[in-house]
């Protein structure tokens, strides 16, 4: 895999520091963000190319953070919420859609695991012919 670059957004500084240390010894170049605002700001700053966010935080939500970056032209090519609750309905209704919702606590093995599948689909339809 390709280096890429991943910005997670939590407000649990244990879990950023816990994934940061996985995801950067697997190839990823890692940035972190404490709050929608700050990822926001980095993004501005510097385009991602993969976005790992909570959903529910103290300054708002993962999905706000996804709006403001739409409103904004700013979207990744990839958009993972995670949540420590049931969301499946709320991903269901949500616009614009994450490319994934996972489940906490989860391992960062199966996030890695969802990301590089995720990376493949995408990579697969981006060289397959489109159909008239």
């Amino acid at each position: 895999m390709t280096t890429q670059n991943l910005l997670i957004v939590d407000d649990e500084t244990e879990i950023l520091e816990s994934y940061e240390s996985y995801f950067s010894r697997r190839g990823f170049t890692v940035s972190t963000a404490i709050s929608g605002n700050t990822a926001l700001q980095k993004v501005r700053e510097c385009k991602q190319e993969i976005i790992l966010s909570d959903l529910n935080m103290c300054d708002g939500s993962g999905l706000e953070l996804m709006r403001n970056m739409r409103r904004e032209n700013l979207m990744p090519e990839i958009f993972v919420l995670f949540s420590g609750d049931d969301s499946v309905i709320l991903y269901e209704a949500t616009d614009p859609r994450p490319d994934l919702l996972l489940i906490k606590p989860l391992p960062p093995s199966a996030i890695l695991k969802s990301l590089q599948e995720l990376i493949e689909q995408k990579k697969n339809a981006e060289q397959s012919p489109s159909n008239p």
